[in-house]
């Protein structure tokens, strides 16, 4: 059975943390590895023996999650691959400033 990855939550703005979770492959599994693809390769950044893990201080920016089984000597293949996209937050105003009101004549009546 593959391992499968769902998101959790997306959120919008500066580092998050996304937790994920995913199906065990079989019963007992020892040991589960979460990789991050960087250009190309994945690098590893975090194991767990549960079938959830917290992925911190994710930058905004897309970035690609897949996660492995282990028994402390052999790995499976990678898991299907999550793609996550957190949004940078919006660019502030420019050039506050006071509005200029312009005097009305009132005409005498």
């Amino acid at each position: 059975m593959k391992i499968f990855l769902f998101l959790c939550l997306l959120v919008l703005g500066r580092a998050a943390d996304i937790p994920v979770e995913w199906d065990a492959p079989e019963p007992n599994v020892p040991e589960y590895r979460v990789y991050e693809k960087i250009g190309g390769i994945y690098t590893r950044i975090g194991t767990t023996t549960a079938t959830t893990f917290t992925i911190q201080n994710v930058t905004p920016g897309t970035h690609t999650y897949t996660v492995t089984a282990s028994n402390g000597t052999d790995e499976s293949p990678h898991s299907n691959e999550l793609t996550v996209t957190i949004l940078a937050p919006p660019k502030a105003p420019l050039n506050l400033r006071r509005k200029t009101m312009q005097q009305q004549q009132i005409a005498p009546k």
